[in-house]
């Protein structure tokens, strides 16, 4: 998604539960080119996550637009035509 859509102005930003030491290895071991913050669990459940992985995508303003890697796909295709 980064490599697709960034030049449109898209932000990949991944977050976990895992402390700061374990995000750096994962983005090591997966050549993950877009930062990882760590987040408590508190964040998490307020946006309803109950199992990971899971994607959001939010607007600039905030709103989330779509939810799941299916519909933020569409949602991205449809918005930039890819």
């Amino acid at each position: 998604m980064r490599d697709q859509y960034g030049p449109d102005g898209v932000l990949v930003v991944g977050v976990t539960q895992a402390d700061s030491a374990a995000a750096e290895q994962f983005q090591i071991q997966r050549d993950a080119h877009y930062p990882i913050l760590s987040a408590a669990r508190p964040s998490f459940s307020s946006f309803g996550v109950k199992s990971v992985p899971v994607v959001f995508l939010k607007d600039p303003s905030g709103t989330i637009v779509a939810q799941g890697l299916e519909d933020v796909d569409a949602y991205l295709g449809t918005r930039f035509g890819s």
